[in-house]
């Protein structure tokens, strides 16, 4: 091995034991992608896997099915089920991923196989999980074929005797797997969080913040069965009214319309300059008016201008009535009911399923809605802020934790497969159960 491939590793400078190359202890390959447009190839019952399966960890789901015809005919070659594949390209973190093969399955050209080696398979793999980013960092990060086999081929491998390569792989499959489990939890539980804000923000806009308010059931509206009874029902034209005014040369900042962060400027979120004369004719927008994107509103793409600015002649711009707390009705317009009403008059421009849906300002103004009084949309709006902040407050704790797990199970990874913890003594010492109880005690105080 050269001295530069070496130099990619620094794991390898912590080994107790030597390193030899993967490339001299195990058979590595790729394999093929058989022709899309043959419907026989994929009618089969023979597994075949792209570089994406690798996030399963442990492969056990194949991408699609391929016939024998489709082996006979492609350069598609089989991965038995034990051997290790590592994605040679792949979107996002895909790119030298590695997983253990649950299955016999063929595999495309952007997987290797890592066959017959010599050694503990599960321990290897542990071990390239531990060198993933030097991996990637052997190639271009922009290039999607960034990695070979030749390369695969040049990895450091330590040279443990079995007997120790299995007791890290069986440590390692042991610890893991409790730091998964309390990891997922957490993830579950943010996204609980995410879900419960939903609907108490639903339930606000909906049906008022008193719990003492008597609910009468409501016929004119579609999209909820009962209202406040001292709500009234109106038609949305009846607060906001469209004012198209265009730009004459350009020259006001540009404003971009994202689904959480609102109307900011467009140079924030774009390299790309646009000059003013390209914006001639763009629509004009004012402090306090609602913005719509006509083609997105129906899954919530409305705001709320705090300063001047120009945006997309497609999109519509709203005057608020006083009687209209602007946050307040934001917050409805973003709720899956009213989602669905925009979609139901949304209108498709071209034909069949290459059409655009947009929702047109009157139709949108034909919408009926029930609201209180504007001093119940503020007290309402302000609620939903405070709930908004506490569970954003709990989701971050969480996800800190998640972090730390994260950080935590992979030191625990890479000490176990260059040796420095003895994984037989640092289990029956009860030095994992410690070091996540403590853990757990930092993230809860």
């Amino acid at each position: 091995m050269t001295a530069r491939i070496i130099d990619s590793f620094p794991q390898t400078a912590e080994l107790p034991v030597g390193v030899t190359r993967l490339g001299l202890k195990a058979k590595i390959f790729s394999g093929g992608t058989p022709d899309k447009s043959n419907e026989r190839f994929w009618s089969g019952d023979l597994p075949w896997l792209g570089s994406g399966e690798v996030n399963q960890r442990h492969i056990v789901e194949p991408t699609s099915y391929i016939s024998k015809e489709a082996v006979q005919n492609s350069s598609t070659k089989l991965f038995p089920c034990g051997a290790v594949a590592m994605a040679l390209a792949g979107q996002g973190k895909t790119k030298g991923m590695v997983a253990t093969l649950g299955i016999d399955a063929y595999g495309n050209q952007s997987l290797a196989c890592i066959n017959e080696y010599d050694g503990n398979s599960r321990f290897l793999y542990w071990w390239l999980l531990s060198l993933y980013r030097e991996i990637r960092g052997l190639s271009s990060q922009d290039t999607r074929d960034g990695l070979n086999q030749a390369m695969l081929g040049q990895l450091p491998v330590p040279l443990f005797d079995l007997t120790t390569q299995r007791q890290i792989a069986d440590f390692l499959d042991r610890e893991t797997a409790r730091i998964d489990l309390l990891i997922e939890k957490k993830q579950r539980l943010v996204a609980l969080l995410g879900e419960k804000l939903k609907d108490d923000i639903l339930r606000a806009v909906t049906m008022g913040i008193d719990p003492e308010a008597e609910l009468v059931p409501e016929d004119e509206l579609e999209w909820t069965s009962h209202r406040p009874r001292h709500w009234k029902v109106f038609r949305l034209k009846h607060f906001f009214r469209e004012n198209t005014q265009y730009t004459g040369d350009g020259q006001e900042t540009l404003f971009s319309l994202r689904m959480k962060e609102g109307l900011i400027p467009h140079n924030d979120v774009s390299d790309k300059e646009i000059p003013p004369n390209d914006l001639i004719n763009y629509k004009k927008v004012f402090p306090g008016q609602i913005v719509m994107n006509r083609m997105r509103a129906a899954i919530g793409l409305f705001g709320l201008a705090d300063c001047a600015g120009i945006v997309s002649p497609d999109y519509s711009i709203f005057d608020v009535n006083p009687k209209a707390h602007a946050a307040y009705f934001l917050r409805l317009f973003k709720t899956e009911p009213m989602m669905a009403a925009f979609r139901l008059l949304s209108k498709g421009l071209g034909t069949g399923h290459s059409g655009f849906m947009r929702l047109n300002a009157d139709n949108f103004g034909r919408i009926r809605v029930a609201a209180p009084e504007y001093d119940e949309q503020r007290l309402i709006s302000e609620y939903i802020e405070e709930r908004i902040q506490q569970i954003t407050h709990l989701q971050t704790k969480n996800d800190q934790s998640i972090n730390r797990l994260k950080e935590y199970r992979s030191a625990l990874i890479t000490d176990a497969v260059t040796g420095q913890i003895d994984v037989a003594s640092h289990s029956r010492s009860g030095v994992s159960e410690r070091r996540l109880d403590k853990l757990q005690e930092e993230m809860d105080a």
